[in-house]
């Protein structure tokens, strides 16, 4: 019986072990299998550990391309929001619906009616009349009876007309006479003018003020002068016109430099030119208190041109915008009609807001109360009071600026300005200077107009001829005494008299 139980144990005990033994082999098949599971998993796992740093990588780089791109807006977006009042562009650039509209409003809406204008017209004096036509009634309107007798205060209105125009040839000839004594033939001498051209001191003043002023273009100044002169000529002659002119202007060119160089303030600007498809650079310096207007062709717009310009031993004072070729000048302003705009443009720009309005308030400010000042509206000492207030609340606003502005380019253009701040008040302690520079903004107007209807010139011949009318035409505007075309008359005639040229400086009794 024991033998019998025993047996029956080790059975269960051996089926047990085998029941074990299957087990075991079956949980080390799902090991193995589980295992290769587990490799798969981790090489799948490697494999999206490198997938997700070489996407963060791409995010990464999106992330700064997105920055950039960003920037790139909105400095595109800055530059096509560009008008007058917020950077250098001239109104004339702009499209006539988007300009601003400048009509000053009197009154209940009207106009302001022009001095001069319509029946307010100054009449000449009496000397200066050629022609008068009394008209006289016949007989009174009311009942018929026949009138005579003189008005002493009649009601004068006079009508203004061109001559008809009519050239005025005048036929020179040397006649050569034979000496009765001893058989010499005696040849008078031509005159130099009729020797230098056909045409007299007048036809080269009024065809170089045309084309050289930048009125009409040289095929256009041909129309002129035939419909309005009877004067026909041809391209090569107006080019030879240009330059007998042109030579002829040498010397009073050279008196109006060496006056502007010597005068104590001097309005310095530049703009664009083409020289013969090339681009070079027209370079105008303005001297109030000589009344003189210089321009100059060169080939670049760096500090040695400017230098060019102003000459070696310039010691006067210089009013500019901010470009930095005109760092190198120890006595300079900068004009703040060009910071008006910068702080317009500040504060149109996202992140400058804050900043360019408060800039541009002050701004406003400063200017008007200068021009108070100078229109005897204000005393000297409220004009200085009322300026220190905004240059202090000005230094605060560049401060700020700098440490916590949000646009980059309003942080590094408010380090520019707080690094020029003293130039920003140079014209408060220099005689005869103004706060703006637009004097010579306006006198670079004819030239870039001459630039757009001609291209530019051709040769240096043809840049000396403008740079030297330019001159002369810009100069005596501030002479409205004296007319341009006259004045280059004379030159010519002086010229081929082998005479001093005229002066442009003003004329002193």
């Amino acid at each position: 019986m024991a033998t019998e139980q025993l047996e029956h144990i080790v059975t269960e005990l051996r089926e047990s072990l085998s029941a074990l033994s299957r087990e075991v082999v079956a949980l080390r098949a799902t090991c193995e299998k589980q295992a290769a599971q587990i490799a798969a998993l981790r090489e799948e796992n490697q494999a999206l550990r490198e997938e997700n740093g070489a996407l963060k990588a791409e995010n990464a780089r999106l992330r700064e391309e997105n920055a950039n791109l960003r920037a790139r807006v909105a400095v595109l977006e800055e530059r096509a929001g560009r008008n007058a009042k917020n950077s250098h562009k001239p109104s004339s650039s702009e499209a006539p619906w988007n300009r601003s509209k400048r009509s000053k409003k009197t009154g209940k809406g009207k106009r302001d009616k022009r001095k001069g204008s319509g029946t307010n017209r100054k009449l000449v004096p009496a000397s200066q009349v050629d022609e008068t036509v009394d008209h006289r009634p016949t007989c009174c309107e009311e009942c018929g009876c026949l009138l005579s007798g003189e008005d002493p205060s009649p009601r004068r209105k006079q009508v203004v007309e061109p001559p008809e125009p009519r050239p005025i040839v005048t036929e020179h000839r040397a006649h050569s006479l034979k000496c009765p004594d001893c058989g010499h033939v005696t040849k008078a001498p031509m005159p130099r003018e009729a020797l230098a051209s056909s045409f007299g001191s007048r036809t080269h003043g009024w065809l170089s003020w045309l084309t050289g002023s930048g009125i009409t273009t040289k095929r256009a100044a041909r129309k002129v002068m035939k419909e309005f002169c009877g004067i026909s000529m041809s391209l090569g002659t107006v080019n030879a016109i240009e330059g007998r002119v042109s030579r002829g202007a040498k010397d009073a060119y050279d008196e109006a430099v060496a006056a502007a160089r010597a005068s104590p303030v001097v309005g310095v600007d530049e703009t664009p030119w083409i020289q013969g498809g090339k681009l070079m650079w027209m370079w105008t310096m303005v001297a109030p208190a000589a009344k003189v207007v210089v321009f100059h062709i060169q080939n670049r717009r760096n500090t040695d041109a400017a230098r060019a310009l102003l000459g070696a031993d310039f010691e006067g004072t210089i009013c500019t915008d901010r470009y930095s070729a005109y760092n190198v000048f120890p006595e300079r302003g900068l004009c703040w009609a060009h910071l008006l705009r910068n702080f317009t443009a500040m504060a149109q720009r996202p992140g400058g807001e804050w900043y360019g309005q408060r800039l541009r308030a002050s701004a406003l400010r400063i200017m008007h109360a200068w021009y108070d000042w100078r229109a005897g509206e204000m005393d000297e000492d409220t004009m200085r009071s009322e300026i220190d207030k905004d240059r202090k609340r000005i230094a605060y606003v560049l401060r700020v600026a700098i440490e916590g502005a949000a646009s980059e380019r309003t942080r590094r253009q408010a380090a520019a300005l707080q690094s020029q701040f003293d130039q920003l008040w140079t014209f408060l302690d220099t005689p005869g200077m103004e706060p703006t520079n637009n004097a010579s903004e306006r006198a670079l107007r004819r030239a870039v107009l001459i630039r757009k209807r001609g291209d530019g010139t051709r040769g240096p011949d043809g840049s000396r001829y403008i740079e030297r009318m330019l001159t002369i035409v810009e100069t005596l505007r501030l002479q409205p005494e004296r007319r341009t075309p006259n004045f280059l008359a004379e030159l010519y005639a002086a010229s081929v008299n082998q005479l001093p040229a005229p002066s442009l400086l003003p004329q002193t009794c």
